[in-house]
């Protein structure tokens, strides 16, 4: 498979809320990093509820994404997200509406630029994302399909990294060739190309599964209100990564 990037650390501990408004904290040193990984979590799923909603280029709209993520940053739209607001998804889609709206009537041929961002996106790889999708979808649920698939990728690599860091790179081989991959191999097939037992693989299957879901919770709580929001969200996303 792919080589993974780095991928930046994970929020400090503390409520879910808080630690999204202490992205916007421009008095601490670690503000920058935490804006990142906003940016790294949802900058596809935004990307492609700009093209599907508005109908836009690709190129428009990772325009539109890298604007949104600007004014996010230097006009603290963070510090109006809130728990009373419902999820944080919700909160980014209103202002993505309330974005590309006045962006879109005020944009003419000539290309804007001159803002200097803190932030970037993965533009050599906007193309293809906003190719993905079915027939029949709303750009809600894209929206939503595409956050779960990007929340997955990232715990995904958080799990190879932290395995390979252990030495354990052999669990993660499991994990992918059997939980991941289509078609996944048998336990004996794993084994045999691993070196190691059935039992040995069904061990390491079942640690990662483990790991996996402790990974993914722990991002989902970065932005809900409360363990049992957390866990709706689990279930949600695991529903959306079945369709």
């Amino acid at each position: 498979m792919t080589q993974s990037t780095p991928t930046p650390a994970p929020f400090p501990a503390g409520t879910a809320w808080t630690a999204i408004l202490q992205a916007a904290d421009r008095t601490s040193d670690e503000w920058k990093a935490r804006m990142n990984l906003l940016v790294q979590r949802y900058w596809k799923p935004i990307c492609w509820y700009i093209r599907r909603r508005w109908n836009c280029a690709p190129e428009d709209a990772a325009d539109l994404t890298q604007e949104f993520f600007s004014q996010l940053t230097e006009e603290n739209f963070l510090l109006q997200a809130s728990p009373e607001r419902g999820r944080f998804r919700t909160f980014l889609k209103l202002k993505l509406r309330d974005l590309v709206l006045q962006e879109l009537r005020r944009r003419s041929a000539e290309k804007r630029g001159g803002r200097v961002g803190i932030v970037s996106i993965d533009r050599a790889g906007a193309e293809s994302v906003l190719e993905l999708g079915a027939p029949g979808r709303t750009p809600e649920e894209e929206f939503d399909r595409v956050w779960a698939t990007s929340q997955l990728a990232a715990a995904m690599d958080e799990l190879k990294a932290d395995l390979t860091a252990r030495g354990r790179q052999v669990v993660f081989d499991a994990f992918w060739s059997c939980a991941v991959s289509t078609p996944p191999l048998t336990y004996r097939q794993c084994a045999d190309k691993l070196g190691v037992t059935p039992q040995d693989v069904a061990n390491y299957v079942f640690n990662a599964r483990g790991q996996m879901r402790t990974i993914l919770l722990r991002h989902i709580r970065e932005s809900v209100d409360g363990e049992a929001e957390a866990e709706q969200e689990f279930h949600f996303m695991l529903g959306l990564l079945g369709q």
